[in-house]
């Protein structure tokens, strides 16, 4: 039993809840592989001459526009879904030629968004640390910007300014740091790019340029991918979690002998999250996120759960602790219809408000001050409401920033501007300082110059 259960936390829980508790085997087969090395199809178009978008399929039937935050980059998905994206742009993460990009000082960046060539008809977004990918309604997907680890698909490790197909027959895709996986419509995961201490299974490639299916880990419904670690829900609402532990951030007990990726426990071998309640797998789970250490999911009746560390809060317990929690703990006084998380900040919308807690470093929580309770760092251990965000109906949580779109259709962003990634140029007055060094901007602000959203 953790110990938070037994924490005085009634108040401030009290004053949530009475205001927000509302309401193949090694890839061959479908979806095939299509990245290669040496392929040079214009700009946009591949080796038959299709571009994206074209061809029938019913992926995304019924998208709105999405955010999707990177490494000093974003994109959004617009009304006429096409992607536009703005910030750094030394590896081409923004679908243009860095030579063509204003600089920042020490490298290309843009605070204006701008479309990617070549794209259309997209009905899902994703991003890495820089390098982004799109679904389009044909089940293609197409990725641009760094290819340094392979992850783009492509065996010459070069960057590409320009989306190139990567993977085909696709209905889901998660991205993080240097690397992808995607669902299949056979529902097998197949993963690319840097095989973080063989996260893709046992091959003989730190870096892996095909897509390949990974081994031992059966059907899924629903995939997310970590910086070193991959969480996927499957058919009957469990979840299955592997790769590296950060104090149990896998989410069920490692084997103490268990071989270290770095200095972290590392487990190849796909199992259960299980309960801190029960120790019985959590089930009837809706989606599931991996980020930096921390994992999170949403049950079917908006339930949210958290496991791994809770030194910055990152479990919405009420109080940081340096206690490993490899079992899924509650967060208090929640009923989510949506979640997002792809660093240590999880984000839920509740009824149409945004509520996000864990690792502020960046001002993402509205406070840039560090927290004695969170190691001198910035952060809020308890489900804290975002000013300014209601009614808001999609949220992408990334490491250093976040992205919303409320209902009326504007774009809101805050935390790290280092590379103009909120759309704010460095001369705008609502830059600050942050304690890490970098530039913040710890209150939401419209994207005013964004594509027409939906």
């Amino acid at each position: 039993m953790s110990r938070l259960h037994g924490l005085a936390i009634v108040g401030p829980l009290l004053a949530v809840s009475l205001v927000y508790a509302c309401g193949g085997d090694d890839g061959v087969g479908a979806p095939i592989p299509e990245g290669d090395a040496g392929r040079d199809g214009a700009p946009g178009e591949t080796d038959d001459g299709s571009t994206p978008g074209d061809g029938g399929g019913d992926a995304g039937s019924g998208t709105r526009s999405t955010v999707a935050v990177g490494d000093g980059f974003a994109c959004v998905l617009g009304k006429d879904r096409r992607v536009s994206c703005w910030g750094r742009n030394d590896v081409g993460q923004l679908g243009r030629d860095p030579a063509s990009t204003a600089s920042c000082g020490t490298f290309p960046c843009s605070a204006v968004p701008e479309a990617v060539a070549g794209l259309a008809n997209v009905t899902r977004l994703v991003a890495g640390s820089d390098f982004a990918c799109a679904l389009d309604q044909a089940r293609a997907l197409w990725c641009w910007g760094s290819n340094a680890k392979g992850q783009l698909a492509r065996a010459d490790l070069a960057p590409s300014f320009t989306p190139r197909k990567a993977i085909v027959d696709v209905v889901d895709v998660s991205a993080a740091g240097a690397h992808a996986c995607a669902l299949g419509s056979d529902g097998f995961v197949r993963c690319w790019g840097e095989n973080t201490c063989e996260i893709f299974g046992k091959t003989d490639d730190a870096v892996q340029t095909i897509p390949r299916q990974v081994q031992g880990v059966p059907q899924m419904a629903q995939i997310s991918v970590g910086p070193d670690a991959i969480c996927g829900t499957k058919p009957d609402g469990l979840v299955l979690c592997w790769g590296a532990d950060h104090r149990g951030s896998l989410g069920h007990d490692v084997d103490p002998s268990a071989p270290l990726c770095g200095a972290v426990p590392f487990d190849p071998v796909a199992k259960h999250v299980q309960a801190e309640s029960n120790e019985l797998p959590i089930d009837r789970i809706a989606e599931v996120h991996i980020g930096a250490g921390v994992g999170c999911a949403r049950r079917t009746d908006g339930v949210v759960l958290c496991w791994g560390d809770n030194e910055h809060g990152g479990l919405g317990q009420g109080l940081p602790e340096s206690t490993p929690h490899p079992r899924a703990l509650e967060v208090p006084a929640l009923k989510a219809s949506a979640l997002d998380l792809h660093g240590g900040t999880p984000c839920a919308i509740v009824g149409d408000r945004l509520l996000c807690w864990g690792a502020s470093p960046y001002g993402q929580l509205d406070t840039l001050g560090p927290d004695a309770g969170c190691g001198g760092a910035g952060c809020r251990p308890l489900a804290h409401p975002i000013s300014g965000m209601m009614p808001v109906r999609h949220v992408w949580s990334g490491h250093g920033a976040i992205g919303a779109i409320k209902d009326d259709a504007t774009l809101w962003m805050w935390g790290q501007n280092d590379s103009a990634e909120l759309a704010l140029p460095a001369s705008d007055p609502a830059n600050e300082a942050c304690a890490t060094g970098s530039v913040c901007v710890p209150r939401p602000r419209q994207v005013t110059n964004a594509p027409a959203l939906d």
